[in-house]
């Protein structure tokens, strides 16, 4: 292995163990509305398909550490959907944030 796959190798791994508190944090809340679930998901698929193509080109480190992100997509989607739709809780409507588009501060019924 070279320097340059070790290193990768172990920055790579570090930024997925990164992603652990938010699933934790996710299961803490038990509520998901300030995810985006249309980024999530574009970032699934896109994660996916990426993982299918290192296979191909047998880039095989870097698809295994795909799949790390693959599931760590999976997972947020999951439960974005499950804590957003799950049956019997109360499903909040999406917080309107304001921006820096100048619309906002120039609308003066907004909040």
């Amino acid at each position: 292995m070279s320097i340059i796959e070790s290193i990768y190798t172990i920055f790579v791994a570090i930024s997925i163990l990164a992603c652990v508190p938010q699933v934790l944090q996710l299961l803490r809340v038990k509520q998901s509305t300030e995810f985006e679930l249309r980024t999530w998901t574009i970032w699934l698929v896109s994660q996916t398909i990426s993982t299918i193509y290192f296979f191909e080109i047998k880039a095989y480190l870097v698809a295994i550490f795909a799949i790390g992100w693959s599931l760590f997509y999976l997972a947020m989607v999951a439960l974005i959907i499950y804590y957003r739709y799950r049956p019997g809780s109360e499903t909040l409507a999406p917080v309107r944030v304001p921006t820096c588009s100048g619309e906002d501060f120039l609308n003066k019924n907004t909040p």
